[in-house]
């Protein structure tokens, strides 16, 4: 491998998610993911539910089960599919983990552009998530 190339972590695990709005609430049903670390690098998947909400407005993140890593490098994008968000609101799916947080950002893709979606998440909203990201 060389100087620096050993593998110091390696752990697969759950962790309970949060889909937090900007503003108002989202109560999970289902929301426990899965996860591998192997050194730097973690995987996460899951499906999730929504078993309430209480008007949900902008942005909306998703808790992950380590912080993203500092520096440019460290954006990472999902791959997310999505049901049962309010009629005709929802065209595609996509998120984003930004350099040093704690959470991965889920937009409404529409038109060439990214929206917030917390607005679209309803009673019954499934989501489920895949992303690969460096800590």
């Amino acid at each position: 491998f060389g100087t620096g190339a050993t593998l110091d972590a390696y752990e697969e695990g759950t962790w309970t998610a949060t889909l937090t709005p900007a503003s108002g609430t989202i109560n999970m049903g289902v929301n426990v993911g899965q996860y591998i670390r192997i050194g730097r690098q973690v995987t996460i998947s899951g499906l999730f539910d929504v078993a309430s909400v209480i008007t949900p407005t902008g942005d909306l993140t998703f808790s992950l089960p380590y912080a993203v890593g500092s520096g440019n490098s460290a954006f990472s994008a999902a791959s997310i599919w999505g049901n049962t968000f309010t009629t005709g609101a929802v065209t595609s799916l996509t998120g984003m983990a930004y350099p040093s947080r704690s959470e991965l950002y889920i937009y409404n893709f529409y038109q060439g552009s990214v929206y917030a979606l917390s607005s679209f998440v309803q009673t019954g909203t499934t989501i489920i998530i895949n992303c690969t990201y460096f800590i």
